[in-house]
């Protein structure tokens, strides 16, 4: 990272651990404003065998990581992002959460993880960066590469428990692109569910459908600033209410966060949405 971008960036502490954020980004006022926002994760590593690992696509900063290490330094972590802002960001913050944990075995990576081989762009703005498909001459190009593939380059023995997707409206995608080391490993998914398009709706309601036939028969759903909703088995109630705040012109939320697993994993998912659910932050 250059040190005139570093000389602008704002300090944000999670856990004791002192991140370096871009100047706009919009983390430290959600939190302050939404009590709940960004905190479930660790309520479900706190509970992951020591060894399991940890995929966090989307990772921007490293936010995710200072917020879910603490509660499973025992735990092995991939976190993968494609900005080359955030990912800078990403390096350096690894370093400060490594002096607080260096025993953890953290590995990052500047990629973007899909199905679709088509050429994207990055556009970047308070936070967050948002793929947009094509090329354009004033952005960043980069092609996907599909997740078993990169999580097989990092490590040949990485233990996938827990994948964690935050990419803007295009989780679907890799979720598609990890159906296979997902039916393998049968991980713990937490994912955001923001479609902004029809083609991304109905990405969105397919990818579901083929979680479902992968055995997934928990959801467990929350709004965007981190307030619990529902849970359901029935795919058919979270395609509803997706489609509901879609089409809703003014909105009380933006999207939701969905919470998956396959039956052997519902007691930990439930003991994990309720301590959260009856803790005060």
């Amino acid at each position: 990272m250059c040190s005139d971008t570093f000389s602008q960036s704002i300090k944000y502490n999670i856990n004791g651990i002192v991140l370096q954020l871009p100047p706009d980004h919009p983390l430290g006022f959600f939190q302050s404003k939404y009590k709940r926002y960004d905190k479930f994760l660790p309520f479900i590593v706190k509970r992951l065998l020591g060894g399991s690992g940890v995929i966090d696509v989307g990772a921007n900063c490293g936010d995710t990581l200072a917020a879910i290490v603490p509660s499973g330094p025992e735990l092995s972590y991939i976190a993968i992002d494609p900005s080359e802002n955030f990912f800078n960001y990403l390096t350096e913050n690894l370093k400060t959460i490594k002096q607080s944990y260096p025993a953890t075995n953290i590995v990052i990576n500047k990629s973007a993880v899909g199905n679709d081989a088509e050429s994207y762009a990055l556009s970047e703005q308070r936070g967050t960066a948002k793929v947009i498909k094509g090329v354009n001459p004033d952005m960043a190009t980069f092609q996907k590469i599909k997740l078993p593939n990169l999580i097989s380059s990092l490590s040949t023995e990485f233990k996938t428990r827990l994948i964690k997707i935050d990419t803007d409206g295009f989780d679907y995608d890799v979720l598609n692109s990890g159906l296979d080391l997902i039916n393998e490993h049968k991980p713990i998914l937490f994912f955001e569910c923001n479609p902004e398009s029809q083609d991304q709706l109905i990405g969105y309601l397919d990818v579901l459908k083929k979680l479902e036939l992968l055995n997934y028969k928990s959801f467990y759903i929350f709004d965007n600033f981190g307030e619990f909703i529902l849970n359901t088995s029935d795919i058919n109630h979270i395609s509803n209410f997706i489609r509901y705040f879609l089409n809703q012109s003014t909105r009380t939320f933006y999207y939701i966060d969905i919470l998956a697993v396959v039956p052997e994993d519902v007691e930990l998912a439930v003991s994990a949405v309720n301590e959260y659910n009856q803790t005060q932050f």
